[in-house]
């Protein structure tokens, strides 16, 4: 052990300084003392100032010969020296408390941060699979936001944490590919390869699976033959909602030279192939060139064509003839496959 006494190579100054003269090669540990017979009389500094020659990078060098060298800190409190403390660990940076040899929380030569694992992958890497929430993040409020894992999957939730306890929970569940959003503790939605389902209910039958919002151009075409026209207004739009397509189109033309009975052709999906149902609707119309009672579209299983008819009071629908021009407005829906 090598000591270091006040009087001979070093000096205390008044504002708590400690000065060691012309260097000091230490064999194997060190102890400052007061008086070099009485160890009780430690010398206290507040402050331990090392300072290197311009040519060195590190005015203190810590050197183990075996794996893990490092500093141990204590205070009156701390249970063993080798408890708690800083090291190395190869070319890694570890913090050491507990007693653990490889460190709690390890900083790699690579940059990666890892807490609870010495092989940290990304540059945070936390591991915990012992436990139900990993990391905590809180707010004012007493708000806090917690990460939620289990054997399946992970997820970040508000509330009380843990299985069952959480207030709002979005949870991706890996081993089932699937990602459920509950509030207030209760499922409300669920998406899968089926599509959202919504308050619990998971039968894939109920899934939502598609929106999509777009225009489309409706053209009046002739059953026999379809003939052209020169369009004043020709607009088409559509929402589709799952299977469900809900469409407006808006048409007013002239000179049609189309023949057998009016058509409207392009809308955007065809219609699902169900037996015995026939999607329908009322059409708003004028300027026909013959008058017709209750003109309504209807549309074929498996098809994207309306076909215009009327229906009269105790008679058979009844196909509205071809015209050369007139207006109309339909609103509707239909369902698909």
């Amino acid at each position: 052990m090598t000591k270091i006494s006040i009087n001979q190579t070093s000096s205390a100054t008044r504002d708590g300084h400690l000065k060691i003269k012309n260097g000091l090669p230490i064999s194997s540990s060190l102890q400052i003392v007061a008086d070099e017979f009485n160890t009780d009389t430690a010398i206290q500094l507040s402050t331990l100032v090392l300072k290197a020659q311009s040519s060195e990078q590190c005015p203190l060098e810590v050197e183990s010969t075996g794996a893990g060298g490092g500093i141990s800190l204590m205070d009156n409190t701390t249970t063993d020296a080798d408890s708690v403390g800083i090291g190395a660990f190869g070319d890694d940076l570890c913090f050491r408390s507990g007693g653990s040899a490889a460190g709690n929380m390890r900083l790699t030569a690579a940059g990666n941060l890892g807490i609870g694992t010495s092989t940290p992958s990304t540059r945070l890497h936390v591991n915990d699979s012992g436990a139900t929430n990993t990391a905590l993040i809180e707010g004012s409020g007493g708000r806090t936001l917690y990460s939620y894992h289990d054997g399946s999957g992970v997820g970040w939730a508000t509330g009380a944490g843990g299985s069952g306890g959480y207030g709002n929970l979005v949870y991706l569940n890996e081993a089932s590919n699937l990602v459920d959003i509950y509030t207030g503790g209760v499922l409300r939605n669920r998406i899968n390869s089926n599509g959202i389902t919504f308050n619990g209910d998971t039968a894939a039958a109920n899934a939502l699976n598609d929106y999509e919002e777009g225009t489309f151009t409706p053209v009046v075409e002739g059953s026999t033959t379809a003939g052209t026209a020169s369009y004043t207004v020709q607009n088409g739009k559509y929402t589709k909602i799952g299977n469900v397509v809900n469409f407006q189109i808006m048409l007013f033309f002239t000179g049609h030279t189309g023949t057998g009975n009016i058509t409207i052709t392009g809308l955007p999906f065809a219609t699902a192939n169900i037996t015995n149902v026939v999607p329908s609707g009322s059409v708003y119309y004028t300027l026909l060139t013959t008058a017709q009672p209750n003109v309504q579209y209807v549309i074929s299983a498996n098809d994207t064509v309306l076909q215009l008819c009327t229906c009269s009071t105790g008679a058979s629908f009844a196909a509205v003839p071809m015209d050369a021009s007139f207006e109309a407005r339909i609103v509707g829906s239909y369902q698909v496959s």
